[in-house]
């Protein structure tokens, strides 16, 4: 039971767009509790050289949707929808949903360009020759 007496009480949040594996660089180098919580995926947006490409271990996948879905949790959204489900193994990432006790409407990853940075830290984009169609 919850003492809610003087305070503004609401249902769950729901944030229409979390990368799990990427958002974690825009909550730890921003502050998670800003106001504009719900808007702020705006930061994370990177992409490496493509001679410098190298998959995350899986730890790393792992450490990473674990903060952003506790990051989405302390910030007030209790389900999240994350388009692509990022890289690494769907029953691990099932496993992490239910340990942050959040729901998540989520999807393997469906990549049908990938994004390099060139040197000089333009973004482009080379389509893949399955189209994102991986057989």
């Amino acid at each position: 039971m919850i003492n809610a007496a003087g305070k503004i009480v609401c249902p769950g949040f729901i944030n229409l767009h979390v990368h799990s594996q990427l958002t974690i660089g825009d909550y730890l180098l921003s502050d998670v509790n800003k106001k504009d919580y719900l808007a702020a995926n705006w930061f994370v947006f990177g992409a490496p050289l493509k001679e410098k490409v190298e998959a995350p271990p899986a730890p790393a996948v792992a450490i990473g949707r674990k903060y952003a879905l506790y990051s989405a949790l302390r910030n007030g959204a209790t389900t999240v929808l994350d388009p692509g489900g990022g890289p690494g193994a769907l029953d691990d990432y099932v496993a992490i949903v239910g340990q942050t006790g959040g729901r998540v409407f989520f999807s393997p990853p469906f990549l049908s360009r990938d994004i390099f940075t060139d040197a000089q830290g333009r973004h482009y984009y080379e389509e893949r020759a399955d189209k994102g169609r991986r057989a």
